[in-house]
């Protein structure tokens, strides 16, 4: 409740303090006696008014203040957060004492119990503080929302009219939450279908690194050419262990031979070049027997068949996705389960909210 105002240099008054009473208070007076500027400070104070032209002729400041009643803290409490923002301290139980100075330069400046405050506060606070109404207008008192408010207010409703106002809220929060969802799946299901396509054609292929069309590729050139590889095989090894004119047949004397010299001359025996002999032997003997080694694998033409489908089916699905190798289909591969997996979420949350 109004309790007190003050005013000071505003419009054509040079001072005057009003105290207000519980209950109906009338003004009275001829016309222009300043009924209407009591009203107009009001709006000044809750920061409505602008302008310099309404500082009293002559002087260079003006201001307006206003006592509120917040006895049993209910209008304290209901500014809490305000306040708090504010770094006001808490003023349940205490008056609320609202000032607002200007000066003829324009400068306002606003005051709560003698705490510098931002504008935007009282304008906060003034609606629940202070209602206007001119004779004409009604509109208020026929709004619906008006209508409920004083009843809440008749029956001490306040308390669970914000819980419902909360639940109502929450529940309007949840439907455009849903709403949102729903707008995305609609955006965005034709890229859903080609996700699927993409993830499907790819886990058929039954391929996991960048690397195995390359793998795949040389197994398939060894296979084609296995007769050849055979050929060259045998040939090495015929020319490194032929009994008639292998490699190994004549290095062995050579060997001996050296050892022999070894033996009957120190020179030669400090020579570390001829100690190569051996050596080259050690070398030719290990490559023969890779070489015994790989001679006996035999040709798959069933692997041969599977492999060249599996090439071609890589080949097939990057050319249908504009890739140019299994690394670039493998990376639009993973950006579609992404996605996927982001579309699931969005289904997942509205049916969670229907449910």
């Amino acid at each position: 409740m109004l309790r007190t105002i003050y005013i000071k240099n505003f419009a054509t008054i040079d001072y005057l303090e009003i105290n207000f009473c519980e209950g109906l208070n009338v003004l009275s007076g001829e016309t222009g006696a300043g009924k209407s500027i009591i009203i107009e400070s009001i709006n000044f104070l809750f920061g409505r008014t602008k302008g310099t032209d309404i500082i009293r002729t002559g002087e260079k400041e003006g201001f307006v203040s206003a006592a509120f009643d917040a006895a049993g803290g209910e209008t304290g409490a209901d500014f809490a957060d305000i306040f708090e923002e504010s770094g006001i301290k808490d003023i349940s139980g205490e008056d609320i004492i609202l000032k607002r100075t200007i000066s003829e330069t324009g400068k306002s400046k606003y005051f709560i119990n003698n705490e510098q405050v931002n504008k935007n506060i009282p304008e906060r606070i003034g609606e629940n503080l202070v209602r206007i109404f001119g004779q004409n207008d009604r509109r208020f008192l026929i709004e619906p929302e008006s209508q409920l408010a004083f009843l809440d207010n008749f029956a001490g409703n306040q308390d669970l009219s914000a819980a419902a106002k909360k639940l109502y809220a929450d529940i309007k929060k949840i439907e455009a939450e849903k709403a949102e969802a729903a707008k995305k799946l609609d955006g965005i299901s034709r890229i859903k279908t080609i996700n699927s396509y993409i993830i499907d054609d790819v886990e058929k292929l039954g391929v996991k690194s960048k690397n195995d069309e390359d793998i795949l590729k040389d197994e398939l050139k060894r296979l084609e050419n296995i007769n050849g590889i055979k050929e060259f095989i045998l040939s090495s090894i015929d020319s490194i262990d032929n009994e008639e004119y292998g490699i190994l047949k004549h290095l062995n004397p050579l060997i001996s031979n050296l050892s022999k010299l070894s033996e009957l001359d120190s020179n030669f025996k400090q020579k570390e070049e001829l100690k190569n002999a051996e050596t080259i032997k050690i070398l030719l003997d290990d490559i023969l027997l890779s070489l015994e080694k790989h001679s006996f694998f035999e040709f798959d033409e069933d692997r041969l068949n599977e492999i060249r489908l599996k090439i071609d089916g890589i080949i097939s699905i990057e050319n249908k996705y504009g890739v140019s190798n299994l690394e670039e289909l493998l990376k639009i591969y993973g950006e579609a389960k992404k996605e996927l997996g982001g579309i699931t979420e969005l289904e997942r949350r509205i049916y969670e909210i229907d449910t």
